[in-house]
């Protein structure tokens, strides 16, 4: 006999189509879902109820099975492009976007264009589109721009596309002049609201055999952590609670484990990585996180498969670190202190690029002098404030978002 192998296994990451309607995920025919991630085996959670009564205490008193709300689990994997090929199109959502889209609330694929960029670029701020080619709903996400020797992400904050040729402005600068008659693309952009998806996720976890399979359902994503660090691939941890859970079976074989979109290269200069504050387009850093928290009410239902209807977002907040070696004066910030624009770029590959906007972030907190690797470094803690300086006159859903990562 063969025994099913806990390390040996595949999971899979669908939008539900309401809740209270597990994904019917088929292996074989669902493939483009399969997560590249590293997962315990779910410890699946039921509440267990009983009731003393008077009794004797010689044997266990009746047990009722409860609800099944509250199972966790965690994915943690390397980010991901969305494309292994050249884009012709706008982005398409893969399974790192949908977990991200449910971590920050809202996605916007926009900024492709069929044709190349307009000949005559003397800017590195402002980026001229062929007449036409240029759409205000690009206002609020990010577009992967052609520069001499490579690509680099612009957040469009403002357009004005009555003219010939079409212009749009970004929000900090690119590494250098846009490229004459060359190719731009588009992104899908996750970003920051108060809103959260109207459906939510199921995620299967299938182990080496068969019938080894847990199926759970009416997920929500209650924290995610984005690390960047440099000369490493930028990676992903999310943590997902669900409504509901059931075994399943007839699987089939989990599959070999092959994986069709490519893993994020890791951040460096020949990958066209950077990190911008302010006016600086290239700020040296050791290390840059962030962190994505959601409170999450359950709203109880008596025709609830487990008596709950669903999962609501009740708050959301985004903090991130920032480590800095200090080069001459320490440059102590104090809590309240806008560092200018932060942005970390990955423009290497166009459908394997990434690109993260604080657009206006504020320090929480005095900002930390201690030792990084025998140098004397700041570290800055901040949030995400508001952000107004996006024009909004046919933005996109994005625009004006304090947070935003962008897949292009």
């Amino acid at each position: 006999m063969a025994y099913s192998e806990s390390r040996i296994g595949r999971i899979w990451v669908r939008e539900q189509a309401a809740w209270g309607t597990p994904f019917t995920i088929v292996p074989a025919s669902h493939a483009a879902s399969s997560v590249e991630c590293e997962i315990t085996y779910p410890e699946l959670a039921q509440e267990a109820l009983s009731v003393d009564t008077v009794r004797g205490g010689f044997h266990s008193a009746p047990v009722t099975a409860g609800a099944k709300i509250g199972t966790s689990i965690t994915l943690t994997m390397p980010l991901h492009g969305w494309s292994a090929a050249t884009p012709s199109g706008n982005a398409t959502e893969h399974v790192d976007a949908l977990l991200l889209k449910h971590a920050l609330g809202g996605s916007s694929l926009a900024g492709w264009s069929s044709d190349v960029l307009a000949s005559g670029q003397d800017s590195a701020t402002v980026i001229k589109y062929g007449d036409g080619s240029g759409a205000l709903n690009m206002i609020g996400n990010a577009v992967l721009i052609p520069v001499s020797g490579g690509h680099s992400v612009g957040w469009v904050t403002s357009g004005n596309v009555g003219g010939d040729p079409d212009l749009l402005t970004v929000l900090n600068a690119l590494s250098a002049n846009a490229s004459d008659s060359a190719q731009p693309y588009g992104s899908n952009t996750c970003y920051l609201t108060t809103g959260m998806p109207s459906v939510p996720l199921t995620v299967q976890w299938q182990g080496s055999d068969a019938d080894a399979g847990v199926r759970l359902s009416d997920g929500a994503v209650t924290s995610a952590t984005i690390t960047c660090s440099p000369q490493q691939q930028p990676t992903l941890s999310v943590t997902l609670n669900f409504l509901d859970w059931d075994e399943v079976t007839g699987l089939g074989s989990p599959g070999l484990y092959s994986h069709s979109l490519p893993q994020m290269p890791i951040l460096t200069g020949s990958n066209d990585a950077r990190l911008v504050m302010g006016s600086d387009l290239h700020i040296d850093a050791a290390s840059f996180e962030i962190t994505i928290e959601n409170e999450m009410a359950t709203i109880g239902s008596h025709s609830g498969n487990e008596g709950a209807a669903q999962y609501y977002a009740t708050n959301r907040t985004v903090t991130g670190s920032l480590t800095i070696p200090t080069a001459a004066a320490l440059g102590i910030n104090a809590p309240g202190t806008d560092p200018g624009a932060l942005q970390l770029d990955l423009a290497g590959t166009p459908g394997n690029a990434l690109s993260i906007l604080v657009p206006e972030p504020v320090l929480t907190e005095v900002s930390q002098i201690g030792d990084n690797d025998g140098l004397v470094a700041e570290t800055l803690s901040f949030g995400c404030n508001v952000m107004l300086a996006d024009a909004t006159t046919g933005a996109g859903d994005a625009v004006n978002s304090p947070f935003r990562v962008a897949f292009l």
